[in-house]
């Protein structure tokens, strides 16, 4: 199921922050904000927040010299532009409207009554955020911000968790919303048709004589045959102007709907690389991912495998765990497992070798919860080298493991092939 973005109304999710709060001529102190995400306006990217806030300093307006203190109260409105919102690690920018209400116990009465009460004002701030999820559900924020009330100024740095519903579709446009369903076009505004008689020659009242230059009631005939010819000219215009006007929605809903599959599936690659990426950088077995038209490869070399030996690691069956739970989640891209080595030794046993070596990374990745269905391993033993074979870390860099990503996933269903690839084949249902 396919989740877009909600307009307002809506719940988006919860953002709680905390951090320093410095207020002019009082100590620092410790704020706590809670804000809610309420859905958004114009795009995506622009979401609407309220939120409150807390917090308590001592009034210091000399260096050192304690004055009594106070607690401040606010509520805020406003609205949040996410950046470059599908990457993990993004800028955002903030601006609210505030109440802050101010309760203070002053040994300076004059001083109490300057802070005491409710004034409204405005704040500004900038941040980012990092994605804690491949789903960017679960994001780290830091944020600093200044706010401007009329007894109240403070500037605060903060640091918080948010938690978006949609995580990283809440950026997705509702553009599906708005084209017409499949099988049923765009309604158009009926063009009113000219009742018979009414089009092209205006009929003269009963009681109307004859110009002088038209023929008495013989040639009535010709005139209401002329009369049925415009009308009937009028009908075929109006009825090709509306087949016109269909055509156009038509096309137009259809420029839509791809428009929004284009972007859908760019979000899910954005995410699958995002999430490899997340997965190598924590494997010591993992060498490079590198991105082809059609897949990511993601490289395993030394440490897979003790050597001469097919079986998996116990330090590489523990990362291989990271790499899975990644995969896991795309279950329709099809992946495969290739392995290959050096040139030493007796080719058909290298060939037997990078075999087992592939199968063995593959029933890991199965084990920790990859899809078999959509998994395939063969070996190609010495013959795709990346490196010259004539030193030892040219062969260090053949012996190898790669895992072949689809970029996109597959409509249909994975078969294999002739040479052992897995390829994707149209359903049986389908013509």
């Amino acid at each position: 199921m396919h989740l877009t973005a909600q307009s307002l109304p809506a719940f988006g999710g919860v953002e709680l922050r905390t951090g320093l709060t410095l207020t002019e001529h009082a100590t620092a102190a410790l704020g706590v904000m809670l804000e809610g995400d309420v859905g958004y306006f114009w795009r995506p990217q622009l979401r609407m927040i309220a939120g409150v806030s807390s917090f308590s300093a001592n009034i210091d307006r000399e260096p050192g010299d304690n004055e009594g203190s106070f607690d401040a109260i606010g509520l805020w409105v406003g609205s949040r532009y996410d950046f470059m919102a599908w990457n993990a690690l993004a800028p955002y920018a903030r601006v609210a409207l505030t109440l802050h209400h101010v309760r203070a116990d002053a040994w300076d009465p004059d001083v109490g009554r300057l802070l005491d009460g409710t004034n409204a004002g405005v704040a500004f701030a900038a941040g980012g955020r990092y994605a804690l999820d491949s789903r960017g559900r679960l994001s780290a924020t830091v944020e600093l911000r200044r706010t401007f009330i009329n007894n109240l100024n403070n500037t605060s740095a903060e640091l918080g968790i948010r938690w978006l519903r949609r995580g990283s579709y809440a950026y997705v446009p509702d553009a599906v919303a708005l084209v017409p369903a499949p099988g049923r076009p765009a309604q158009l505004p009926a063009t009113p048709v000219p009742a018979p008689g009414t089009a092209g020659v205006r009929p003269l009242p009963a009681d109307q004589p004859p110009a002088a230059d038209q023929p008495p009631a013989a040639a009535q005939p010709d005139a209401d045959t002329a009369a049925a010819r415009l009308q009937a000219q009028e009908a075929a215009r109006v009825a090709e102007e509306r087949a016109r006007q269909q055509a156009m929605a038509e096309q137009e809903a259809e420029r839509l709907l791809a428009e929004a599959a284009a972007e859908r599936a760019a979000a899910r690659e954005a995410r699958l690389r995002q999430g490899l990426q997340r997965a190598i950088a924590v494997m010591t077995s993992a060498e490079s991912l590198v991105e082809t038209p059609t897949h990511f490869v993601v490289t395993l070399g030394g440490g897979v495998f003790a050597s001469g030996a097919s079986a998996l690691s116990d330090a590489a069956r523990g990362e291989l765990r990271a790499l899975a739970n990644v995969l896991a989640g795309y279950p329709g891209h099809i992946m495969m497992v290739e392995g290959h080595t050096d040139s030493q030794g007796d080719a058909a046993a290298n060939q037997v070798l990078s075999q087992e070596r592939a199968a063995a990374v593959r029933a890991g990745l199965i084990v920790e919860g990859v899809d078999a269905l959509w998994t395939a391993s063969r070996g190609f033993g010495a013959t795709q080298p990346v490196a010259d074979n004539a030193s030892p870390a040219g062969r260090a860099v053949n012996r190898r493991v790669e895992i072949r990503i689809a970029r996109a996933p597959c409509a249909g269903v994975p078969q294999p092939s002739g040479d052992g690839a897995l390829v994707c084949a149209p359903r049986v249902n389908e013509p």
